[in-house]
């Protein structure tokens, strides 16, 4: 994946999904890792957008001034499969293929295109954010925050109420969610509404089990 850019000119690059998936001690994997699938290219990315790589700058200014509120449902993939409290003691992210970031890099780093829903503790305006992730257990992770990222405010502003910042790791997201999460989208604008401005539809969430977040529906 990496030597594509090291040497491919732009238009050659593409995305691989990999579902005979191994890590180095041999232990096989049932959840395929796809990887360049969102801006391998301008053309990757645009095809994401469903725009033409022209029609990016724009698509994306029409988002942010036309935000779609979201559409919440009952049922979805996202939550077909449900682990509690001790069942993550027992495997917990260790189920999970994260990609090594940079292999020798720190010994712990394992990242993916993980995105972080939170919302502001005092308006309730949620923010989508890419954080790279420090698997330490299989039941810890710790985040790698900027004192200026949406979610560092909302942690600040959680601590300072007196109570934890409620929070859901998602992954497999729909390009729209995944592609806001790395935007300057400006702080307290809906991120979940930019996402289905951005894909020109109410996208489906659901609202998670243990916290008060909505995640998308086929996460």
């Amino acid at each position: 994946m990496r030597w594509q850019f090291r040497g491919l000119p732009e238009e050659q690059r593409k995305a691989f999904l990999f579902e005979n998936v191994t890590d180095v001690k041999g232990r096989k994997y049932e959840i395929p890792v796809l990887v360049g699938a969102l801006a391998a290219s301008r053309e990757i990315y645009a095809m994401g957008m469903g725009c033409k790589p022209a029609e990016i700058s724009d698509k994306w200014l029409d988002a942010q001034l036309h935000p779609i509120k979201p559409k919440l449902v009952k049922k979805g993939p996202a939550q077909e499969e449900v682990h509690y409290e001790a069942d993550l003691k027992k495997e917990g992210l260790d189920e999970v293929p994260f990609p090594v970031n940079t292999p020798g890099f720190g010994g712990g780093l394992r990242t993916t295109a993980t995105h972080f829903f939170t919302k502001d503790p005092e308006t309730g305006a949620r923010n989508i954010g890419h954080y790279a992730g420090f698997v330490h257990a299989r039941d810890r992770m710790i985040i790698g925050l900027h004192r200026t990222q949406h979610m560092a405010t909302h942690l600040l502003k959680a601590k300072a109420l007196g109570k934890p910042l409620e929070a859901a790791l998602v992954v497999g997201v729909l390009p729209a969610f995944a592609m806001v999460s790395v935007a300057k989208v400006a702080y307290g604008e809906d991120e979940v509404a930019v996402a289905c401005g951005l894909a020109g539809e109410p996208l489906e969430v659901i609202k998670c089990k243990t916290v008060d977040i909505e995640v998308p529906a086929s996460s």
